[in-house]
């Protein structure tokens, strides 16, 4: 699922990090932790709206 957005490299970039999504409960504590291969891999939209739903229903 490509939205067509050109990724600048950075030749200074530090080649260390890790893009990474978390999910973060109500209680602040991380509930998911998707650590991706590249700057496109992320967690899937499906879920993060998934996870949202659930947490809007919890707060009622």
């Amino acid at each position: 699922m490509g939205l067509g957005l050109q990724v600048a490299h950075d030749k200074g970039a530090d080649q260390a990090l890790i893009p990474a999504d978390f999910l973060i409960g109500e209680d602040q504590r991380i509930v998911e932790a998707h650590y991706g291969s590249d700057i496109k891999d992320h967690l899937d939209l499906e879920r993060i709206k998934h996870f949202a739903a659930q947490a809007e229903g919890v707060r009622g």
